[in-house]
């Protein structure tokens, strides 16, 4: 049997696409579903600035080309070929890539019959409808009701539809009535091959403030950790000799260790403990007459003098005085008892004499 004849424009197809495979370091494999013509067009033509390159052909071709080249791991990306499939190439980080694709989408409803892409949610909180048949509705389909202030209230998230399922009339009717676009009209950037590893969408899909918040978060936690073990580094270095002079300067004061920035301060705490302590103790301090009198002028002094003088001559006369008005009444007295006592004996000597 001969061997069927292989139209060359397969070939050359194949050949463009091994070319392609093996000119580019990032290879994303795209689904096209349910996205329209004239808005491919004009995403691909946004992404032609970003040196982003996006080609279609048969899979059978695009399968015949991966394995015809020599990158390890490329032809895992076969599994993510189902449905309407393109290949992107670029030589942006993927991750720059899927955010470039991402900003590129736009909110649309669905419609029954369309496959969703990702997980479909109806998110809880207040609704514009007043309560009547609608409960039904939404309860048919998992959706669980409340009433408040006259108005009907999803009381919590509900998945509605999981991603790879088929929409049906009830669910596109309810998301449709509720205002809800749960499709995005972009590209569908199923996975990503970089150096031999595959990415798929759920690792290159991040939220970049909820990223560069991390970054700023590992950024002071490195800081903390650096500080607390004293790693010297750029950073660090100012911080840590202040540290190490206030401890150091602490541990003087506490020991009472005299220097050139400690001096002042230790004495001020000394005299405030003085302080404190005179008054716990009550303490009065006395200056003496000696301290007083030697401040005072000479004429204040010979004043003094002569007023100390005065007041000792005036002194004296009264205690002389005082001394003799005692003396008589000692002496009358005594005279009294020396009378009393001879009395008797003149009598006893008449007595004899008779």
């Amino acid at each position: 049997m001969t061997e069927p004849k292989i139209q060359e424009y397969k070939k050359d197809k194949v050949k463009e696409f091994i070319d392609l495979f093996n000119s580019y370091p990032i290879i994303g494999i795209l689904d096209l579903r349910n996205l329209p013509a004239r808005q491919f067009q004009d995403i691909r033509a946004k992404l032609r600035e970003h040196n982003v390159l996006i080609k279609m052909t048969k899979r059978r071709l695009m399968k015949i080309a991966i394995e015809k080249t020599n990158k390890d791991n490329l032809e895992k990306l076969e599994d993510y070929m189902d449905g309407l499939t393109a290949v992107l190439f670029s030589k942006e980080d993927p991750f720059s890539l899927y955010s470039i694709i991402k900003k590129n989408k736009t909110k649309a409803p669905i419609k029954a019959g369309q496959e969703a892409v990702n997980n479909i949610v109806v998110p809880k909180g207040p609704t514009s409808f007043a309560p009547g048949p609608i409960i039904g509705e939404l309860g048919s389909i998992g959706i669980q009701t409340g009433v408040d202030a006259g108005k009907l209230v999803i009381k919590e998230d509900c998945l509605v539809v999981k991603e790879g399922e088929t929409v049906n009339d009830k669910v596109a009717g309810i998301l449709k009535r509720l205002d809800l676009k749960p499709m995005e009209i972009g590209l569908n950037l199923k996975a990503v091959w970089d150096d031999g590893k595959i990415l798929e969408k759920d690792i290159l899909d991040i939220d970049e403030q909820e990223y560069y918040n991390n970054i700023i978060k590992s950024a002071m936690d490195s800081f903390k950790l650096a500080l607390s073990i004293n790693y010297p580094a750029d950073i660090t270095i100012n911080i840590l000799l202040q540290k190490a002079h206030a401890e150091a300067l602490n541990l003087a004061l506490n020991e009472n260790i005299l220097t050139d920035k400690t001096t002042g301060i230790i004495l001020s705490k000394a005299n405030a403990q003085a302080v404190n302590l005179n008054s716990l103790l009550d303490l009065k301090i006395e200056v003496p007459e000696e301290t007083t009198s030697e401040t005072k002028k000479p004429e204040e002094n010979k004043e003094e003098k002569a007023e100390d003088k005065k007041e000792e001559v005036n002194e004296q006369p009264k205690e002389i005085i005082k001394e003799e008005k005692k003396e008589p009444e000692e002496f009358k007295t005594d005279k009294t008892e020396e009378i009393k006592e001879e009395k008797p004996e003149k009598k006893e000597d008449k007595k004899n004499k008779l």
